[in-house]
């Protein structure tokens, strides 16, 4: 009995462990049947369609269909088409750009722009194309429409608008304008989280606002990708201070650009920021011979007045640490303007030479004939010989000079500004002349103070003192501490009856005079 229940048991077992093991297995094969079976169910159904089919129904159906087909065929020939006229007109407007033909890219962008306005990338070189072309406020728009303030739009016309921004704010510092700088910067960060660029602009707009500390590691970051900042680093580091740490910085830029150079003899960029690098790290000789190698190469390449600018930067070094005028600063001043007889520089720094001893204005002023006997006529060599006679008080000795280097030059605007004002000043004054002149210069420079109180002092002199108050009070933020723009001001309200303000100016000017004197 109790056999017969132990094999009843285990049969029983066995039933319900084959049952747990093919229970799914079943289960998928019926619905794989099923599925089966409603195939088996559509493919009857379709042919016996088509067993009853009315083939009148096909023929005329047959040009909806070969009309449909062709157009399929077109979309698609189209489609490819466009492909490659696109790819065509990129590669040709890269090519435009490299070779700074901004026309021609301008045209090719154009065309891309109509054949797919929902390209970012397109739009944004469309407006750097038309920025280069100095169409500045359509290349604006076109950017702020791709990256609008209070939204998170194209990385680089984020970019873009910043470095703008920073550009307007250096000639004319703006609060408001550099903090939408910064939110260009922020967004632009989060769209291009590793970009070189927008950590360099980031440096840059923490320098402009004072916060050198904060542009540090920005400028690190951007120096890993892009080398040849470790030279802006360099000097970054040693403004706040950190001597050893600019060093290694402009010693890293140096082993760069050397091996730049090594690469490519004729990489103008690399020789000269290398040049520039040495003189830094105070290897006169170095920088010398780096660049007179780039001028052997390339006799009409920038390496003359690169040569100027060293002799420069040495004759600055030299006049530190001797305190007086020694022979090797007039030699340094010579031998810049062999290489480059129209630099400015060089010729400004004659003008302080004159200033000291009579030794040294005298070795100055043959320095000076010399350069115009030798047909070294330039605007710049008048303008100083004009400037020194000025200051010598021999006005008609400077009236020739500053005329000379007016005619040589018109756009020297130093120049014309000292001719106008000894035209106001001599005797007797030519004041319609001068103001011709100095209405010249205020077209090129509308904004510098020095100009404007020119102008205002030729119509001090005019007596016309509601044009004057315009131009000096302009001029007046820029030139607090000059005492003659004072007394003109002075002038113009005691003729326009604002007797209070007059007599403030003449405090005023008294008290500044008294203080120069002290000095």
């Amino acid at each position: 009995m109790q056999q017969r229940r132990r094999r009843r048991g285990r049969r029983r077992g066995r039933r319900s462990l084959i049952a747990i093991v093919s229970g799914p297995w079943w289960f998928f094969l019926y619905v794989f049947w099923k599925v089966v079976g409603g195939f088996e169910a559509i493919g009857f159904w379709l042919a016996n369609r088509w067993r009853h089919r009315q083939w009148r129904y096909l023929v005329q159906g047959m040009p909806a269909m070969l009309v449909f087909g062709a157009v399929g065929v077109v979309a698609v020939l189209a489609h490819q088409e466009r492909g490659r006229l696109v790819d065509r007109y990129r590669n040709s407007a890269w090519r435009a750009l490299e070779a700074e033909n901004y026309p021609a890219a301008r045209i090719y962008y154009e065309r891309l722009v109509g054949l797919d306005r929902q390209s970012e990338a397109n739009r944004h070189d469309l407006a750097v194309t038309l920025a280069n072309l100095g169409h500045t406020e359509r290349a604006t728009a076109i950017m702020e429409n791709l990256a609008p303030l209070d939204t998170t739009g194209f990385g680089q016309a984020h970019l873009w608008l910043a470095r703008q921004i920073l550009l307007e704010s250096a000639a004319a510092p703006n609060p408001s304008a550099l903090q939408q700088a910064y939110a260009h910067l922020t967004r632009a960060k989060q769209r291009l989280p590793n970009a070189a660029q927008v950590d360099w602009t980031f440096a840059q707009f923490y320098v402009a606002t004072g916060r050198r500390d904060a542009a540090v590691p920005h400028l690190e970051m951007a120096a890993q990708q892009m080398p040849e900042l470790y030279f802006e680093l360099a000097f970054l580091l040693a403004s706040l201070g950190q001597n050893e740490e600019a060093l290694r910085a402009a010693q890293r830029a140096r082993d760069h650009l050397r091996t730049r150079l090594a690469a490519n003899p004729n990489d103008d960029q690399a020789r000269l920021g290398l040049a520039s690098v040495l003189t830094n790290l105070g290897d006169f000789d170095g920088a010398m011979r780096i660049l007179s190698e780039g001028a052997a190469l390339r006799p009409d390449g920038p390496y003359q007045q690169a040569l100027a600018a060293a002799l420069i930067n040495r004759f600055d070094q030299v006049a530190a640490q001797a305190g007086q005028t020694d022979p090797q600063q007039i030699e340094l001043l010579r031998l810049a303007l062999r290489h480059d007889p129209n630099s400015q520089q060089a010729l400004l720094r004659l003008i302080d030479l004159g200033q000291g001893s009579a030794a040294d204005r005298k070795q100055a002023q043959e320095l000076l004939q010399t350069l115009l006997v030798g047909g070294y006529a330039t605007p710049f060599v008048h303008f100083v010989l004009g400037s020194r006679a000025w200051e010598a008080e021999k006005p008609e000795r400077a009236l020739f000079h500053l005329e000379r280097a007016y005619e040589l030059d018109s756009a020297l605007t130093p120049v014309a500004n000292n001719l106008a004002w000894i035209l106001a000043h001599a005797d007797p004054p030519d004041l319609d002349r001068a103001l011709t002149i100095i209405n010249s210069v205020l077209e090129h420079s509308p904004r510098d103070a020095n100009y404007l109180d020119t102008r205002g002092q030729i119509l001090v002199k005019m007596q016309r003192y509601r044009e004057a108050l315009d131009d000096l009070e302009r001029a007046l933020p820029g030139l607090p501490r000059n005492v003659a723009l004072h007394e003109a001001l002075s002038v113009v309200y005691r003729n326009l009856g604002q007797e209070q303000l007059a007599e403030k100016h003449d405090l005023l000017a008294q008290r500044l005079a008294e203080a120069q004197q002290g000095n």
